[in-house]
Formats: C-alpha cells, sequence, structure tokens
C-alpha cells in the first residue's frame, strides 16, 4: 500500500514537473535551439551536390565512385537511426547530439588533409558523410524531431512538420554558399570553414537538456523491459535495447518502405542534379539557380504540408500518397518534355515541391502509426529506411549515366521508384484502415456487453417474486 501511495505520489510531482517545461518556459529556447541546429546541419549535407562536382573535378575518378561519398554522408545519417535511438534511450537525446557534433566537425576538418579519395570516402561518408559526417550526423540529427515531441504536446504534430520546413531553407543556401566557399578557399579550405559552422551544434545540443517527459519515458521503459525481459544482451550499466516489434507492424513496414523510395529520388537529384545541368553545358550560375529553386520549392512543399495540421481537416497520409504518385508520374516522363526549354527548371519546381510534402509528414504520420510512447525507436527506422533510399539513389543514378551517357534514364528509374513507393503507401494506408476498423469493432463489441452485464445487475430489473421467503 505504502509502495503504490509513493508511486502516485511520484508520478503527481511528474506530472506538475511537466507542465512546467512543456509548451512554454525552457520548451521555447530549446525549439530556436533545434530549428537553427536542424538548418545549419542540413545546409553541411545539402553541400554534397556541388562537392561531388568539385570533387570529380579534384581527384578525377568515375561519377559512380565520387558518388558514393555523397550518398553515404546522407545515407550513414539515416542508416544508423536504430543504433540513435539506444543511444536516446539509454542516456538522453542532448548526450547524442553533443557526440555526434564532435564526430560531425572532427571529419571536415579531417577532410581537408586527406589527399586519397578512397581514405576520404571512409572519413567524410562514413565517419561523417562515411564515418565521421555519416556517424555524426546521424546522432546530431535523429534526435532534433524527438526533442521536440517531448517538449510540446499542442500542436506538436505542426511543431514538428514545420521543423521539416527548415532544411527546405538549407537548400535553398547551400549551393550558392558552397560556390562561394569553393572560390574563395578552394576545396579545402571549404571542409574548414564547413567544420565550423558544423561546430556550433555542440553549444545547440547543450541548450536541449532532458525534460520531465524524456526522463520519465526512459525510466517507464527500462522498467516495463525489465519486467517483461525485453533486456536479455544489454548489460549491467541500463542499455536499453531496441524495440523490434515495431517491425510486424505492416502498415508502419509499408510506410516505412514507401520513405525509402523518395528518398531514393531525393537523392538522385541533390548529387546529380547539379551535374546534369554541368553536362548539357549550363553554367555554376546556372546551377545555383536550379538549385535555388529546388531549395525554395521544396520549402515550400515542406510549409504547405504542415499547414495542412493547423486545419486537421487533411488526410496526412493521403497527401503522403498523392506527392509519391504525382511526382512520380511526372519523373518517369521526364524524357517526354526534356527537349522543351526550361525542362530542367520544371523539374526541380515539381520535384521539390513534392519530395518536400512528404518530408514533412513522416514523423505525425509515424505518430499515428505508433504513438508516443515508442517515437523514439519509430524515428530510428525512419532514418534506417530513408538512408536504404539515400544510399541506393546516387550510385545507381551514376553507373546508369556512365552506361548510357544521358541522366535520362537515372531520372526515369527513380521516377518508376516513386510509383513503387506510392503503391506500398496504398497499402499500408489500407492495412492501417482495417487495424482501426477492427479496434472500434472490439470497443463496440466490448461497450455492448457491459451495458448488458450491468442490465443483469441493476435492482429495478429484478422481481420481487425471484426471491421467495423459504
Amino acid at each position: 500500500m505504502k509502495e503504490k501511495m509513493g508511486m502516485t505520489m511520484t508520478q503527481a510531482a511528474a506530472t506538475t514537473q511537466r507542465a512546467n517545461d512543456v509548451d512554454k518556459g525552457w520548451a521555447w529556447l530549446v525549439l530556436v535551439a533545434v530549428y537553427s541546429g536542424i538548418f545549419l546541419l542540413s545546409t553541411s549535407i545539402f553541400m554534397c551536390g556541388v562537392i561531388y562536382f568539385a570533387l570529380l573535378t579534384y581527384y578525377g575518378e568515375n561519377a559512380a565512385k565520387t558518388s558514393v561519398i555523397g550518398s553515404l554522408n546522407s545515407g550513414l545519417l539515416s542508416l544508423l537511426g536504430p543504433l540513435v535511438s539506444i543511444v536516446m534511450d539509454t542516456y538522453s537525446c542532448r548526450t547524442s547530439m553533443l557526440i555526434g557534433a564532435i564526430l560531425v566537425t572532427s571529419s571536415y576538418v579531417a577532410s581537408a588533409f586527406v589527399q586519397n579519395i578512397d581514405l576520404l570516402i571512409f572519413i567524410f561518408g562514413v565517419l561523417g558523410v562515411s564515418t565521421f559526417p555519416g556517424t555524426g550526423n546521424a546522432l546530431v540529427s535523429v534526435p532534433f524531431v524527438v526533442v521536440l515531441a517531448y517538449y510540446f504536446e499542442k500542436r506538436k504534430k505542426f511543431v514538428i512538420a514545420l521543423s521539416q520546413a527548415v532544411i527546405g531553407l538549407a537548400m535553398f543556401v547551400a549551393s550558392p554558399l558552397t560556390f562561394f566557399l569553393l572560390d574563395r578557399y578552394a576545396l579545402k579550405g571549404m571542409f574548414l570553414m564547413t567544420a565550423g559552422i558544423t561546430a556550433q551544434l555542440c553549444c545547440i545540443a547543450l541548450l536541449c537538456r532532458p525534460n520531465s517527459r524524456e526522463l520519465q519515458l526512459q525510466n517507464d521503459r527500462k522498467r516495463e523491459r525489465k519486467k517483461d525481459g525485453k533486456i536479455t544482451g544489454c548489460n549491467s550499466k541500463g542499455f536499453v535495447c531496441f524495440d523490434c516489434s515495431l517491425l510486424l507492424n505492416a502498415p508502419f513496414m509499408l510506410y516505412l518502405f514507401s520513405t525509402t523510395a523518395w528518398n531514393f529520388m531525393l537523392s538522385v537529384c541533390l548529387m546529380h542534379l547539379p551535374n546534369f545541368m554541368l553536362t548539357k553545358g549550363k553554367s555554376d550560375v546556372d546551377v545555383t539557380l536550379i538549385m535555388t529553386i529546388f531549395g525554395i520549392c521544396n520549402t515550400s512543399g515542406r510549409f504547405i504540408s504542415a499547414i495542412s495540421f493547423v486545419t486537421d481537416k487533411l488526410d496526412s497520409l493521403l497527401i503522403h500518397v498523392c506527392c509519391l504518385g504525382v511526382s512520380g508520374a511526372l519523373t518517369i516522363s521526364y524524357p517526354l518534355y526534356a527537349s522543351m526549354d526550361g525542362a530542367e527548371f520544371a523539374f526541380a519546381v515539381v520535384a521539390g515541391i513534392f519530395t518536400g510534402g512528404s518530408n514533412s509528414l513522416m514523423t505525425p504520420i509515424t505518430l499515428d502509426f505508433v504513438g508516443e510512447d515508442r517515437i523514439s525507436d519509430a524515428h530510428g527506422l525512419e532514418y534506417f529506411f530513408c538512408g536504404l533510399g539515400f544510399i541506393a539513389g546516387p550510385p545507381v543514378a551514376g553507373y546508369m549515366y556512365e552506361v548510357t551517357s544521358s541522366y535520362h534514364y537515372s531520372f526515369m528509374m527513380s521516377g518508376a521508384v516513386l510509383i513503387l513507393g506510392c503503391i506500398l503507401a496504398v497499402a499500408g494506408a489500407y492495412l492501417l484502415r482495417r487495424q482501426k476498423c477492427r479496434q472500434e469493432d472490439n470497443i463496440d463489441d466490448a461497450t455492448e456487453l457491459s451495458e448488458q452485464q450491468q442490465h443483469l445487475f441493476i435492482p429495478g430489473h429484478v422481481k420481487r417474486n425471484d426471491f421467495k421467503e423459504v
């Protein structure tokens, strides 16, 4: 009895503390810090498209091999999502972000002194983009959205979706900034300047302290997993294992595969669209313009999708399906209008808007699939499946360009992948609807049974002659 009373008092204290740090106070400082961090990190990632062309010129390697650097940078950022979820659950989001910021900055500094492209693939791709930026990017990026989910309750989906619009602003800035740094400081100097930018992530990480909700969920998860025997294989220091039961959620898995599809297409655009323009005889100014257009349209798509959560009248999963379907159809049919004047710019507009729309919807849709209590593990899986697309896209597109000497087939292929993703998303939405209908039917059946049982024991329905004196 005393234990129960103690637990009740602890829960009440946690609830009171939660009311003080959710949706107000320090939450707003965290919001500014997270948005700033997303902008800085995304800018460094989206610089890879222009860096790719600079690396082609500097090292003289083929397109497929050189594109591995950029694909690993963004790909490992995502593939390591489940590992980052374990770090967040075991320690905190702030710890994960701080370690990642140090790794990212170190990888850019090291890249400035590397003369071999194979070593650069490891340092910039595995660590950063590879290992340091790649691993570091993952440790910083994954916790950003999770922190917002912990600090906000009202308009949570809008705050999270709007954070993805900040990534679009980074697309807008990345290309002209990279050209400026390359012109002013050359390739190696550009790496050092980028290291200075990513170093600011350390300060941002320190501001994202764990709040009462994060601490409470960590304790609850550890307690439940110990009780259910799910800690098997974890050491005595309290490491939390990744919740693999999410892999059995069929609707959620289908949705994740659809995110792989649009990240495949997005990575092809980010890595190969600048070089595509240059192969057509366009100037650096044209490349900057088209990537700026892509960034503006991507930002617009993200912002429009975020607005949908304000009205609460639009189905976010339906918007996701439409984004994949429309962009897939227009991409796969690109050769039909490629010869028209301004076709590249039209393609950048379409690809930017629809890939941006799906990006903003990702975490809010995941909340609908799994709920808030499992968001850290689910968000890690989101990143993992996004990484599959990011890693596969640029090398495959680069190989097709090497074989055909044309980027038309590369973009057609990415359009076909988008169509497949649209079909998978439709299947996931259908299964989700069926699950919800079954749950509603079960609730109705349980309610009806409860009413019947209560009806049997209502005194007014008991007849007097049912109780006869003996």
